[in-house]
């Protein structure tokens, strides 16, 4: 069993769950709060577990904003792990509520005061015991939480959440969404940040030419994609700035930047959230050389030291080979299946970060398998992964089937190295 930064596993999961979010509403908000903790478990396990939490939450919300936080208290020897997702806004109807919970295997508990359509319950999960807990007001909103309680955490004291650890550095975000700038503007500020916030790069861009040398340039500035900033934009915005500050420009999973992170040089990219790791090394590094300079493109870190595996489903023995092959020089590790039904078997047993999918297979086609993985996946089954389609069909009659089954990302055959890095790029976090 390994030792999991535990903050840096439930950042992964809110990622994975970031374009669910942004189909249904504007933003989401995002906090990690506490220690550092190491924690003792099979992380395949864990992902299943927050996996199928923050779905539940999502299919539960019709439309609104959502929060996801996780909170690490530690007792002498003993600490307890809360992750929490909230939303707030329309509830989806009684039947899909009632359907998320069967699946959560949670049991109605009385309402201690009746509202109308009110509705509480808990239980445990069956996949690492965590209790799980679930309220809800149809007008109002609703709260799914987990809480990890064991003695086999391990917790490690490096700082970080700790206010004040940097000192004077000064970071810009530049958001015109108040709940993704809000919830990192905390979260820098507990590390000692002085936060100034932008609503567009042309407004920081401009702050930064009138003001001159008369103010202190900021150390780090953040730009968030999804609320409308582009890459050209961003670029302005660092050209603007002295070369000693960092830019770095965040994308959710899925956004054509992570396809191709050469196009912002001088800045980095990084997956929407970031990571406690990630701003711990930011709020480093200022401390470490406030003259540091600003870094090229890089994707960010990868969570596991291992290869990425990528499953290769395709009933073609060649097909099976040239796609293994090219990604294989791509850096990552392959496993092959023949057909849907043996891809599912597979996804039990090798959690693949991500699979790529032939459409036209005998026993079972790459759609069905594909509805057929992501409902494993919600049910905290097998462990969630990116779906790429990769097939010989035509592209207009087939991507918009593809998307509509659940898959992340398409292809077309005869595959392209350049685009089939890219387009993994783009769907996984790696």
């Amino acid at each position: 069993m390994e030792h999991v930064d535990f903050s840096e596993v439930f950042t992964l999961a809110a990622r994975q769950v970031a374009p669910a979010v942004l189909s249904k509403s504007r933003s989401f908000s995002f906090d990690y709060r506490g220690p550092s903790i190491s924690l003792a478990i099979d992380v395949h396990r864990l992902q299943r577990t927050l996996h199928r939490l923050l779905c539940g939450a999502i299919d539960c919300l019709k439309s609104g904003f959502v929060m996801f936080l996780a909170e690490a208290e530690v007792d002498g020897d003993e600490c307890r792990l809360t992750v929490t997702a909230a939303g707030a806004g329309q509830v989806a109807g009684g039947e899909v509520v009632g359907a998320v919970l069967e699946r959560l295997e949670m049991h109605a508990l009385p309402v201690t005061e009746p509202v109308a359509g009110a509705r509480v319950a808990g239980g445990r999960c069956p996949i690492t015991g965590a209790e799980l807990e679930f309220a809800c007001l149809p007008s109002d909103g609703m709260l799914l939480r987990a809480t990890f309680r064991s003695a086999d955490f391990e917790v490690v004291t490096d700082g970080r959440g700790t206010a004040g650890s940097s000192g004077p550095s000064r970071a810009w975000l530049v958001s015109s969404e108040d709940a993704a700038a809000d919830s990192l503007t905390r979260r820098l500020q507990r590390l000692g940040w002085i936060v100034t916030r932008f609503d567009s790069c042309a407004h920081a861009q401009q702050h930064a030419a009138t003001t001159g040398g008369r103010t202190r340039a900021p150390d780090l500035v953040i730009v968030f994609e999804f609320d409308g900033a582009t890459p050209p934009s961003a670029l302005q915005l660092r050209r603007a700035l002295p070369a000693a500050t960092r830019v770095a420009y965040s994308a959710a999973t899925g956004s054509v930047s992570l396809s191709h992170p050469e196009s912002l040089p001088g800045c980095e990219v990084h997956i929407h959230p970031f990571s406690p790791a990630e701003l711990a090394a930011y709020t480093d590094a200022k401390r470490q050389d406030g003259t540091r300079r600003s870094l090229d493109t890089a994707i960010s870190p990868l969570l596991f030291v291992e290869r990425p595996l990528v499953l290769v489903v395709d009933d073609n023995e060649l097909n099976r080979v040239v796609a293994s092959a090219l990604l294989e020089s791509l850096g990552y590790d392959v496993a092959v299946a023949r057909h849907g039904l043996e891809a599912i078997d597979r996804c039990r047993r090798i959690a693949p970060h991500a699979v790529l999918m032939d459409v036209e297979m005998p026993v079972l086609d790459g759609l069905g398998a594909t509805r057929a993985l992501r409902r494993l996946q919600r049910a905290g089954e097998i462990s969630p992964c990116a779906i790429v389609a990769a097939t010989s069909g035509d592209r207009a009659t087939q991507q918009d089937r593809c998307m509509a089954s659940g898959m992340d990302g398409f292809l077309s055959k005869p595959l392209q190295l350049p685009l089939l890095r890219a387009e993994l790029r783009r769907v996984t976090l790696l």
